[in-house]
């Protein structure tokens, strides 16, 4: 759809706060996608000042009550970056409709010194309404005083804990340093903008508590580490759907963009297997994920009881700030062999023996914990809410259930 007209002469004024706060972040910044997938740029659009924008307004914006704290901040950006749509310029403005977005202001870019100086105030007040965290936020804009449900999920085990983390990288890439919080990772923080001024999380102080996001009802991406101790719901992630097969009109970043070219390329692969009636030759979707087994012995943020806490589905995860690599005990390689173009479809795993290992020397009960993993061979799963959700076997269309015996290329057939 459209952007909406806009009007250059009216400003945004106090009084149209009540109808930003209504706006989805992508009608916020939708004309900056557009602008971006169309240039060459050296980050994904995620990573930009725009992209982060989306990330912090879709949480603060459920909170626009607070946002008299950091008003000038946030109507400074959007005067300079957006012109005002005509349906506003009245007493009572009027919502956009789904779908439309806001006027960039032509030759106003966000890295401009104009927009720079409200940056910060602006984004980190989005952060400090949009997000719960654990700790005493020392100059925070809004909020900088513990959520109490969060404190309340902070559990400190009796015994070791064993759960999963789904990381694509081979086990030499992560064993130097385990796993961090990606915000506290130079080389990863730097090139994505964690390291500008204007980012809230290129303040170490605020790297230091556990952040949760309101609206989505989850960790933070990138202050802490997400573990699960179920492995089936390590399987689900990445979501099928987030890949767009079906809508090649929507706008999607230079990375979502390269993976649909992919995909259309060289989108299915050739699944051999077994049924009742003998050895079937399918084409299905096939990607493979890596979990790695981890385990804690330290203090966690239990991320499923501060969902049942705030009466949101809950979801069998938890959260830690690092995992050494001395506390990761191997990994597991599924095939999913998805058995339709949509998460609903649900997917069959199969083992990837040549990709997997259990390290020698774990601690007791490891290799238990990786044997449960193990078992998984054959199972199929879809996404839910609430976690991995059993579903029905891999079929050969004609209701007969299939056991998948080896994968390979589609063009091989």
């Amino acid at each position: 759809m459209p952007p909406a007209p806009s009007n250059n002469d009216s400003p945004f004024e106090q009084k149209h706060l009540n109808v930003l706060r209504a706006l989805q972040a992508p009608q916020v910044v939708e004309a900056d996608r557009l602008v971006y997938v169309q240039g060459v740029q050296p980050v994904e659009f995620q990573f930009t000042a725009p992209g982060w924008n989306s990330y912090f307004w879709q949480e603060g914006r459920s909170n626009a009550g607070q946002w008299n704290a950091f008003q000038a901040a946030l109507l400074g950006v959007f005067n300079y970056l957006f012109r005002l749509p005509d349906a506003w310029d009245q007493d009572i403005p009027q919502p956009l409709p789904g779908g439309q977005w806001l006027v960039r202001q032509g030759g106003h870019g966000w890295t401009d010194a104009a927009v720079a100086v409200h940056l910060t105030t602006y984004f980190s007040g989005l952060m400090d309404i949009g997000f719960y965290h654990t700790g005493d936020l020392v100059g925070a804009v809004v909020n900088g005083a513990p959520n109490a449900d969060m404190t309340a999920s902070m559990v400190d085990p009796p015994a070791r804990v064993f759960a999963w983390r789904g990381d694509n990288r081979t086990w030499p890439q992560i064993q130097g340093a385990g796993f961090q919080a990606k915000a506290d990772v130079n080389v990863y923080a730097a090139p994505r903008n964690m390291r500008q001024a204007w980012n809230p999380y290129n303040n170490a102080n605020r790297r230091l508590p556990y952040w949760y996001r309101r609206n989505m009802r989850d960790n933070d991406l990138y202050t802490v580490v997400s573990l699960t101790p179920a492995a089936q719901t390590g399987c689900t992630f990445p979501l099928i759907d987030t890949l767009r097969f079906g809508d090649p009109a929507l706008p999607l970043t230079l990375l979502e963009e390269q993976n649909r070219r992919f995909l259309r390329n060289e989108i299915l692969s050739a699944v051999v297997g077994q049924s009742d009636e003998g050895y079937v030759l399918m084409l299905k979707f096939v990607d493979r994920v890596k979990l790695y087994l981890c385990s804690t012995t330290t203090p966690y943020f239990d991320t499923a009881g501060m969902q049942a806490r705030q009466a949101a589905p809950v979801f069998p995860e938890f959260a830690v700030k690092a995992v050494g690599a001395g506390n990761i005990h191997g990994y597991v390689t599924f095939y999913r062999v998805f058995h339709t173009l949509q998460d609903a479809g649900g997917f069959t795993l199969k083992v990837d023996e040549n990709n997997t290992e259990l390290f020698d020397g774990g601690p007791a009960g490891t290799a238990e914990a990786f044997q449960q993993a193990m078992g998984l061979d054959g199972n199929s799963y879809r996404w839910t809410d609430a976690g991995a959700a059993a579903v029905a076997s891999l079929n050969d269309g004609e209701g007969h259930d299939v056991q998948v015996l080896d994968i390979f290329p589609a063009d091989h057939v």
